[in-house]
């Protein structure tokens, strides 16, 4: 969690959004309550253990498709604090057989969900990064072509205007809604 928080570039705070910040304080009182319930309150659901476990998984699936890895590794973070806790305290989950077996089965519970979450924050993570080089590129070119003065126009094999530069409409003295999904045959002269 530290190397990721240092690592991975930080926004300020207080340029988040009103509707981030709201997401942030629910997403994290879900965590926080689930977390809890399952692994520090003492009201016997070892019985039905297996099936509560899981119950913070969709916070942290959410920390991790909205926030990235830094969300994923605070919500583990949480998680694996809460967990240790109620351990230790002889509540939750973890605390039904000797100590030795509890850290076994909260070590496998923490391998088992943390690599896949992480893989999962930074695939979308890397969707996203890759998604705004895409736009950025889409835009450079789209300038370039723009700025041409040459004639520019990309069309279909039956001869219909797909796109069309500044140059070429001024060239034809019409608009690009103009052109584009017409045929280059209907504005030639008969003759």
């Amino acid at each position: 969690m530290i190397l990721c928080w240092i690592s991975c570039p930080r926004p300020a705070p207080w340029s988040a959004s009103r509707a981030r910040k709201i997401e942030v304080g629910l997403l994290g009182t879900g965590l926080l309550l689930t977390a809890a319930r399952v692994f520090t309150w003492p009201c016997g659901i070892e019985t039905n253990a297996p099936a509560l476990m899981y119950l913070p998984l969709p916070f942290l699936l959410w920390a991790a498709v909205r926030f990235g890895p830094r969300g994923a590794t605070a919500s583990l973070a949480i998680m694996t604090l809460l967990a240790m806790s109620g351990a230790l305290r002889g509540h939750g989950p973890f605390a039904s057989s000797t100590p030795a077996d509890n850290a076994l089965s909260l070590q496998l519970f923490l391998i088992t969900i943390s690599p896949a979450l992480m893989f999962l924050a930074v695939f979308v993570e890397e969707q996203k990064r890759s998604q705004t080089a895409l736009r950025r590129s889409e835009a450079r070119y789209r300038a370039v072509v723009e700025d041409q003065t040459e004639l520019i126009c990309r069309f279909l094999p039956d001869g219909t205007y797909t796109f069309v530069n500044g140059a070429f409409c001024r060239a034809n003295q019409r608009s690009t809604s103009d052109l584009v999904g017409r045929s280059f045959w209907d504005f030639l002269p008969a003759e």
